[in-house]
């Protein structure tokens, strides 16, 4: 299991029988963070996350479905013991923790327990002996999970992942600021000790019970003495290494959240960057051999590689990754998207397709508004105020009076318009244009703590938020 986070990205709303269902637009398959994937064979993958989110491939990972938990709860981590049977930790910020079962091969989930605080790593070494972590405790369960009793409660914090190495051994690192100690097992979990010999573990893959490598804050490092002593392979400073996949005793990959892969051919004596393609957030890796892996990771990331990572492929389809800020449709099929770092995209199919459009500018742009097909402003930062005359092909600035994030427009009595905008703790400023934004002036009122939106009803009847 590996935390991330999450930001929501664009979505269409339908009526339906007379409710609101909304469908991914960008990027697809969906867009909620992924925080654990795992082969189950060769061709079936599986991955969860954000919103009660359930990927499934039945490819290898080239096509996914998309299969929501009954509920909306974060899917920390998952695992199958076969492609039919398989659990997910799930939990929110409100206190709610469950862990679902299924054993249809995921046709249907069902709440299997909710009695275990804040569960989040979990594996099962058959279908019958498991574990699952929380704050500070570790849960074993000798009946496939319909019942859970606590081995260990000397921690005080989460816990990032549990690696089995045999049905015996089992190794659990710690979800701290920078890494924490491990907790290790010999014995199916009968005695826990701390190891407290390396400090910065986030995650573990080790090959058997002396050979293993450990990531965390800044560092990569090897053990050949089951942990007994550490060798710091590969150092960066404040890189959070997130997790690790181990194929052999040459072969390995690593990911960060700052969006880095490194790989090793010769056990970790070197490791190369290798190119993420979707230059995002990473959270969690796995490969079916020597060649065929997937990362997943913030914002929907899927990548794939067949070549043992010489190249990734981005296979969240998406016209952007951008944060998403101001929309304006002029009808159910023609409508704009505006952005940071001067992002508009365009649909004229109601967003099945969207045209990334060039606007000129850096500026992050808050807000975007049409009159017609061909007429249309954006605003944003540093005053930012940009027209086109042709639909949003071409874009020309426009002088604007004060130098602050400009977030709202409104053009509906055109060629009267209005732009609000107004920097942190500072005050709301309104500017107005009776040309078209030819020329745009300052009104006089000031609105202390600032305004963020804007609305007229007509030329002088407005509102202010």
């Amino acid at each position: 299991m590996k935390k991330i986070f999450h930001i929501l990205s664009l979505l269409l709303i339908s009526i339906v029988t007379g409710y609101a269902q909304w469908v991914w637009q960008n990027p697809l398959p969906q867009g909620n963070s992924l925080n654990s994937v795992q082969y189950i064979n060769d061709n079936l993958v599986w991955s969860g996350g954000i919103g009660g989110t359930l990927i499934k491939s039945i490819d290898g990972g080239n096509n996914w479905e998309v299969i929501l938990l009954p509920e909306k709860l974060t899917v920390y981590d998952l695992f199958f013991i076969n492609e039919q049977k398989g659990w997910a930790t799930t939990g929110a910020d409100n206190g709610t923790y469950k862990i679902f079962l299924t054993t249809n091969g995921g046709s249907s989930w069902a709440v299997q327990t909710d009695t275990i605080v804040s569960c989040r790593p979990i594996v099962f070494a058959d279908e019958f002996r498991g574990w699952t972590g929380d704050w500070g405790n570790i849960w074993a369960t000798t009946d496939g999970g319909e019942n859970w009793f606590l081995q260990y409660d000397g921690s005080t914090n989460k816990f990032n992942s549990i690696f089995l190495i045999d049905d015996q051994h089992l190794i659990v690192s710690m979800e701290a600021l920078r890494g924490g100690p491990l907790i290790k097992t010999a014995n199916g979990g009968k005695d826990w000790i701390i190891d407290s010999t390396i400090t910065w573990v986030q995650d573990v893959h080790f090959l058997d019970t002396l050979v293993g490598w450990a990531v965390g804050y800044s560092n990569i490092g090897k053990t050949t003495d089951g942990g007994a002593t550490w060798q710091i392979q590969y150092n960066i400073l404040d890189e959070n290494w997130i997790d690790i996949y181990m194929h052999d005793s040459n072969r390995g990959w690593a990911v960060s959240t700052d969006g880095k892969i490194v790989s090793t051919t010769n056990g970790g004596i070197s490791w190369t960057q290798q190119k993420n393609p979707a230059y995002s957030s990473l959270g969690s890796i796995t490969f079916k051999n020597s060649s065929e892996g997937i990362i997943t990771g913030f914002l929907g990331t899927i990548l794939k590689t067949t070549n043992g990572g010489d190249e990734w492929i981005d296979m969240a389809k998406a016209v952007t990754k951008e944060s998403l800020e101001g929309i304006y449709f002029l009808n159910e099929n023609v409508g704009w998207i505006a952005g940071w770092n001067g992002l508009i995209i365009k649909t004229t199919d109601g967003g099945n397709n969207w045209e990334l459009l060039f606007s000129g500018v850096n500026s992050s742009l808050g807000d975007i508004y049409f009159t017609n097909e061909m007429l249309g402003w954006a605003t944003g930062t540093n005053g930012t105020i940009i027209h086109s005359t042709d639909g949003g092909q071409n874009w020309k600035p426009q002088k604007s009076p004060v130098n602050i994030y400009l977030s709202d427009i409104e053009f509906r009595y055109y060629p009267v318009g209005w732009i609000i905008g107004s920097e942190v703790f500072s005050d709301g400023r309104l500017l107005k244009t009776t040309d078209g934004g030819n020329t745009w002036k300052e009104a006089n009122t000031i609105f202390p703590q600032g305004a963020n939106t804007i609305q007229f009803t007509s030329e002088v009847r407005g509102w202010i938020m």
